[in-house]
């Protein structure tokens, strides 16, 4: 990676995105695969609550540079959009300053995910938390990568 961008914006919404995608394409900086990764950013933000979104940082991979967006210093949540092998992975990383409840588990992070175990990563990540409230859990489920962590984990597992 040659080159690393970090654009503010107020609110990581489809509006911002845009905008920024336009610019980055007249500047010169929109290769293939930047422009791939970020209209799958895009569409994965895009279903995501707006208050989640006013506290998040969005990294997206392209072929020659690293584009950061961020809505706020000291994000709660990081999407991270990426190739690998396989094609275009969405990864979100939720930070939490307290142990993990239930309901930082939220539905909206596995939309449009369609988990092929009997037991559903979600379901298997809130129970997880009968456990300990003081991890890290990773789910890592076909295209869904998901961590859910404390400012400091005293372990970390990964469902399912």
């Amino acid at each position: 990676m040659a080159y690393k961008s970090v654009i503010p914006v107020s609110n990581l919404d489809l509006e911002h995105l845009l905008l920024q995608k336009v610019r980055l394409n007249l500047d010169g900086l929109l290769d293939p695969v930047l422009k791939t990764n970020l209209q799958f950013a895009m569409a994965a933000v895009d279903v995501l609550p707006a208050a989640m979104k006013k506290k998040a940082e969005l990294l997206v991979e392209g072929d020659k540079m690293l584009v950061k967006f961020y809505s706020n210093n000291q994000p709660q949540l990081q999407i991270v959009v990426f190739q690998d092998p396989e094609g275009t992975k969405l990864h979100l990383k939720i930070r939490v300053d307290r142990p993990l409840e239930a309901n930082d588990i939220d539905k909206a992070y596995f939309t449009g995910h369609s988990c092929p175990h009997a037991t559903p990563c979600r379901e298997q990540a809130v129970t997880s938390l009968l456990y300990s409230r003081n991890r890290e859990i990773k789910v890592i489920c076909e295209e869904l990568r998901l961590t859910f962590s404390t400012s400091e984990p005293e372990e970390t597992i990964v469902v399912p």
